[in-house]
C-alpha cells in the first residue's frame, strides 16, 4: 500500500491541508478538479479544507493510498487563494512573460535561488519576487 505524507494547517479560522505536488501526482488526482479556493507554491498544494482536501482524500481512499496527517495550529498562516491549473508544472524561466495578478505583463530578466527578478515591459522598471511563492504575484503566462 502507498503512503502520503501531509500536514493540515489549522489557521483558527480555516484550515488547508499542505500536499507536495509530487504527491499529488502520485495519488492521480487530476490537477483541473482543484479549486481556486486553493493556494500553491513550486513545490506544495495548500487544499481548501472544504471541498479540495475532501476531493483528496476520496481519490486516495479509491486507489486504496493512505495518508498520514501530521495536524499543527498556525494562526498567522496565509496562502493566497492563488491555485491555477495551468500552472501546476510552471518552474520560471529566464525570458518567460508572466502575467501579474495586477493584469500586467512582464518578462523574467533573472533568477537565483530566493528570487525571481522581473521586468515590466511597459515601464522597463524591475521587481523582485520571492521564489518561495512566485504565484502569490503570478496569476497566468504568457
Amino acid at each position: 500500500m502507498k503512503t502520503i505524507k501531509c500536514t493540515k494547517i489549522d489557521t483558527g479560522g480555516h484550515g488547508y491541508l499542505s500536499v507536495s505536488k509530487k504527491d499529488i501526482i502520485l495519488s492521480g488526482l487530476d490537477a483541473n478538479q482543484i479549486s481556486e479556493y486553493s493556494g500553491h507554491t513550486l513545490n506544495r498544494i495548500y487544499l481548501e479544507e472544504d471541498c479540495d482536501a475532501t476531493l483528496f482524500y476520496d481519490t486516495c481512499k479509491s486507489k486504496d493510498i493512505e495518508i498520514k496527517v501530521k495536524y499543527s495550529y498556525n494562526s498567522k498562516f496565509n496562502i493566497t487563494h492563488n491555485y491555477n491549473s495551468k500552472l501546476f508544472n510552471y518552474s520560471p524561466k529566464i525570458n518567460d512573460i508572466i502575467i501579474a495578478r495586477n493584469d500586467r505583463s512582464y518578462k523574467i530578466i533573472n533568477k537565483n535561488n530566493k528570487i525571481i527578478i522581473v521586468n515590466d515591459i511597459i515601464t522597463n522598471k524591475n521587481y523582485s519576487i520571492p521564489l518561495t511563492n512566485p504565484f502569490k504575484y503570478l496569476k497566468d503566462i504568457n
